[in-house]
């Protein structure tokens, strides 16, 4: 993907993949998707979205964001999804599948919460390098499955959110409105999630806020690995 300009502020490397490539990879697939299925149908739609959403998520890994471990994942995920969606022609099936995966994310966060291992404490540092000795205080542990159970509740309301639109609206009013009511939603849960976050660890000695820990990273960058990573 391009590189930053020079006079561009520093921001650490994960929040700008995700802000500033994120919302417009997401944008740019709807738009592909919206002009090619009027003009060829669904099947060319969903290969052309599909191959957009790959290029995208090897993207955002070449550029910093660490998603190499589950890189092939996702790609299965994506393959499989857009393979049977042209296979039966079918717009239900291609949506369903990914209204589905936020169910079960939603499910799968707030499983972890229940087995005391919550999914964004376990992730959170790969983006925020928290001391060692923040990470082993309760309050850490605490606010981390109170994140957990807030993210899954986001998840699983927006999976409930997409089948009321999906059934409401046109194909191409189900992916507009998506894409923006996304958005707004995500900033806001992400926006109050690290106010919070920020209150409930300043509790901990000695944590030095989470701008610190930020400009942490981003004056400590994590070598990226090769792409050429076993699959």
């Amino acid at each position: 993907m391009g590189t930053s300009s020079a006079d561009e502020p520093a921001t650490p490397v994960g929040l700008k993949s995700v802000n500033t490539f994120g919302g417009l990879d997401a944008a740019l697939s709807v738009l592909l998707f919206i002009g090619v299925n009027s003009q060829w149908g669904l099947g060319w739609a969903i290969a052309a979205s599909t191959t957009w959403s790959l290029l995208a998520t090897y993207r955002r890994r070449r550029n910093g964001l660490p998603i190499g471990w589950y890189l092939p994942g996702v790609t299965v995920y994506l393959l499989i999804r857009g393979f049977l969606g042209i296979a039966f022609d079918s717009e239900a099936l291609y949506f369903g599948i990914g209204i589905a995966t936020k169910a079960l994310v939603g499910l799968g966060l707030a499983v972890s919460v229940m087995i005391g291992r919550p999914l964004v404490g376990e992730l959170l540092p790969f983006v925020i390098p928290f001391p060692d000795d923040v990470r082993r205080h309760p309050i850490y542990a605490s606010t981390m499955a109170k994140l957990t159970l807030v993210a899954a509740g986001y998840e699983l309301v927006s999976a409930g959110w997409d089948v009321w639109l999906y059934n409401n609206a046109s194909i191409n009013g189900f992916l507009i409105v998506r894409l923006f009511s996304g958005w707004l939603s995500a900033f806001i849960t992400i926006s109050a999630s690290l106010v919070f976050a920020n209150r409930a660890l300043s509790r901990i000695e000695s944590f030095d806020g989470l701008v610190a820990m930020f400009e942490t990273r981003d004056d400590n960058p994590e070598p990226t690995t090769s792409s050429e990573e076993p699959t």
